[in-house]
This record gives C-alpha cells, structure tokens and sequence, in this order.
C-alpha cells in the first residue's frame, strides 16, 4: 500500500491529502486504543485531532466524530459494566472538549451551508463539465436525486478512470494502478464478508467512516479526476480489507496444500476414508 502511485503522489505533493489521511488515521488508531484501555493521554489527542480535521475539510470532522462516538456506544469489545462507564466518559470528556474550543459552533455554520444539497448541486455540475466529467444529467439537489446518484457515483469514485475513457498520457499512466486495484477488488469484498462477521465490534470506526464517507464523494464527485484524487483517502482503510481477504486466501490455499500432501504420504487414508459406512448419525447420511 505504501507504493500504490495514487496514495504516493497525493501524499507527496504539497496539498490537503497528506495530513488528512494521517489524521483520519490517528483519529481511528487512538479510538481503537480508548476502546482497549482508558488514557487521558489518548483521549487529549484525539480531541486535538478531530478538532484539526475540521479546519481541513469539515464534513470528514462530522464523519470521523460520528463514526468514533458510535464506536465508544457499541464498544469495541463484549459489554461490560466497567466497559461500558469507562466508554461513557470519554464519550462526554470528547464532548465536552470539543465544544470548550469552539469546534462543533464551527462545524455547525459550515455544515449550515454546505449541508445544502443545492450548494452540493451547484459544486458537482461545475466538475462534470469538464473534460473527464460524468453524469451531467444527475441532480443531487433533492433527496431523490442524491440517492439516485450513488449508483453511478460509486461506480466510478471506486473504478474510474476506465480504459475506455482515456483521452491523453497523463490518463494512461493511472491504468497499472487500476489494474492492480480492480484485482484486488475480490479481496476486499471477501475481507469485509469476514470482518462483519467475526470482527463487527472491533472495526466498527472503520466500517461506518468508510461507508459514510464513500456515499457523500459518491453523491459529491462529477468529474473522474476528482474522485481517483479522493479515493486515496478511502484506499488506506479499504486495503484493511483487502489484506484480510489476502490472508483468507492464503490460508485457503496453505490448508488444501498440507491435506494434498498428507493424502500422498499416506494414501492409504484415502483408500480407507472411502471404504468406511456412513454411520445413522451422520450429516451425510441424514443429506
């Protein structure tokens, strides 16, 4: 992941998505630790760290405090009674601090403004204009017409650029990058199926986060180019997934290895497997 070109080159250059993506990062980090083990220490920095988010892009604040608040509700871990007191507290203390320093009156008249789909609407017309825009005839300025958006919108924010849609070298150089992300897709979607059902509580922050904020950029986003810059901060928390995927995989493939090996050393044990009854009690026989 630390090669991938897109997350190199934004995180390169002298602009916004760097420090975002290490805030994002902190801010998940530190909630999963809160969640282990109560820290003032931690709990300080995540504060300042939420609240920094915000002179960055406000609506990632809302997204990660909303994803973080929900975490420390549903807790990392099995309910307990201490467990729950101690995620209560911080649940206020963050509260409680950022609304000492100002940041949820900030959040409040940004989000007053830019909530309003009309601006949103006004926003992704201006991007799919251009050259490598999409869905021009799309209006996100009603309720209706976001919802109706998020198809295509994550079509492309997860897929984009396409072959087909090349138009100049600079294009061209993305599709190595797409290439090795589109393959990795499987991985990612097999990584989720196994993290929701055995890991639900402990990747709680980083599966509502995620999906927040892959809806709002799909319902935001018009123009290609803007999305694959946007998707580098989706990709640092999808290739969790998709190393979960990797591993399932793998293990997949060690243990079908080790029982091809262990039936040519002891070929006996298929001959016989095969020979024995199917006893009254078994799955097999009651199929």
């Amino acid at each position: 992941m630390a090669f991938f070109p897109s997350l190199v080159l934004w995180s390169s250059q002298a602009l916004k998505d760097g420090p975002i993506v290490l805030l994002l990062v902190l801010a998940i980090l530190l909630t999963l630790r809160l969640g282990d083990k109560l820290s003032f220490k931690n709990a300080a920095i995540l504060c300042l760290v939420l609240a920094t988010l915000i002179s960055f892009r406000f609506y990632l604040f809302y997204m990660m405090t909303t994803a973080v608040l929900g975490a420390f509700i549903i807790g990392t871990r099995e309910f307990t009674l201490s467990g729950f007191i101690r995620q209560l507290f911080v649940v206020v203390g963050i509260g409680l601090a950022l609304t000492y320093m100002g940041v949820l009156r900030t959040a409040q008249q940004q989000a007053g403004y830019f909530g309003d789909l009309r601006v949103v609407e006004r926003s992704r017309l201006d991007q799919s204009r251009a050259q490598s825009g999409f869905g021009q005839d799309v209006d996100v300025s009603t309720t209706e017409g976001a919802i109706k958006a998020v198809p295509l919108g994550i079509i492309n924010l997860l897929f984009a650029p396409f072959p087909w849609e090349v138009r100049s070298l600079r294009q061209s150089i993305t599709l190595p990058e797409m290439l090795v992300w589109w393959t990795c897709f499987p991985l990612l979607i097999l990584g989720l199926w196994f993290t929701i059902r055995h890991r639900l509580r402990q990747s709680f922050v980083i599966l509502i986060f995620t999906t927040m904020l892959t809806l709002a950029y799909s319902i935001y986003q018009g123009n290609v180019g803007t999305a694959y810059r946007q998707r580098a901060q989706l990709l640092v928390f999808y290739f969790i997934f998709v190393a979960v995927g990797y591993v399932l995989v793998r293990e997949k493939r060690e243990e079908k290895k080790q029982l091809a090996d262990a039936v040519r050393q002891h070929p006996e044990v298929r001959r016989r497997d095969r020979r024995l009854p199917i006893s009254a009690g078994s799955p097999a026989k009651a199929n």
